[in-house]
């Protein structure tokens, strides 16, 4: 989902010409090559100007202009020091790796280079899990949804605004925050969005599955949420707060009444999912359809919330089962 930009601090103005490539390299690595790429166009505006056509810019200068490889400086403790390239790997909490550029950091696998999604399975209590329902088409791009219709778990892309890391490690001292920064920041952010205010992030648990379709490593975590008495408004015109439509507790008692048990399939306990959330799935799955998708074995996130719903209910029948024995043994044991 679109994060908020931030540009890169001001220079004082040095005839760009003026400066050999190696004093050019320098000064992109003081300042960033985003305000360095500004100073190199107004140069080249103002040399057209004062010649009257048009002029090519050099190698030097096209370089500087479109190279996002080079770090950004940080202040800390005096000391200027190099924490990150565009586009390049770099630790930024203390187990986790991501990737800067465009005002944005995206969590990576370090190993694999894959981004890092996060979901969660958002209990309200020890019986009740509460999901979003997918929007039919993506508020980004107008096609369909993945997954769109039916019901899943808060989650997706692990990131964090420039500004939001910068506050972060300043906090820390500058130095590298604990771990599962970029974790936390995201289902803060993607319950609050997918959940539509109407919940918050209270507290985030195990993990209890990962997956990957060999672009994405999918982290699937256990978590508690409560609802939000007087939510704020839903900010206009943010298609984070419209990916889904509606929010939906799925509780287990009500499935354990469509005769989900402990022993149910995982398809089985998906369909009764899917009827709690008023999105009903046909007898027969069409292929290539939405519901194909949320059945799909590779929609890692879904299929998790179905194996811990079917997990309560085992455990809920075996308390059942305990109780009734020992109630059996009770009676029993008084004749």
């Amino acid at each position: 989902m679109p994060l908020p930009t931030q540009d890169a601090g001001l220079m004082r103005e040095t005839p760009v010409a003026s400066l050999s490539p190696a004093a050019l390299h320098n000064l992109q690595r003081g300042a960033g090559n985003r305000a360095v790429a500004r100073m190199v166009g107004d140069e080249r505006h103002r040399q057209a100007a004062g010649s009257g056509h048009r002029t090519a810019p050099s190698a030097v200068q096209r370089s500087a202009a479109r190279d996002a490889a080079m770090p950004v400086q940080r202040m800390a403790g005096g000391h200027t020091v190099q924490r990150w390239r565009n586009g390049q790997v770099e630790d930024v909490s203390a187990n986790e790796s991501a990737k800067y550029g465009r005002g944005a950091w995206t969590q990576v696998d370090k190993q694999t280079k894959h981004k890092v999604k996060h979901y969660l399975i958002a209990w309200k209590d020890d019986a009740t899990a509460v999901v979003g329902v997918k929007a039919q088409l993506s508020p980004y791009n107008g096609k369909p949804a993945y997954g769109g219709g039916f019901p899943a778990p808060a989650g997706g892309t692990s990131e964090m605004s420039e500004r939001d890391m910068d506050g972060a490690w300043q906090r820390n001292g500058d130095s590298t925050p604990p771990g599962n920064l970029m974790r936390d920041h995201t289902l803060h952010h993607e319950v609050d969005q997918e959940l539509l205010r109407s919940y918050q992030l209270t507290g985030i648990g195990q993990e209890l599955a990962t997956g990957s379709d060999g672009r994405n490593d999918y982290k699937v975590w256990h978590g508690t949420v409560a609802p939000v008495e007087n939510p704020a408004g839903i900010p206009p015109g943010d298609p984070s707060y419209q990916e889904n439509e509606r929010t939906v507790e799925i509780r287990v008692d009500d499935l354990r009444r469509l005769r989900i048990t402990g022993r149910s399939s995982t398809q089985e306990v998906l369909r009764a999912v899917a009827e709690l959330a008023g999105t009903p799935l046909p007898a027969e799955v069409t292929r290539g359809s939405q519901a194909e998708v949320y059945l799909a074995l590779d929609n890692f996130p879904v299929q998790e919330l179905a194996k811990q719903l079917r997990a309560r209910i085992a455990w809920i029948e075996e308390q059942v089962e305990d109780a009734t024995s020992r109630s059996r043994a009770l009676a029993g044991g008084g004749r």
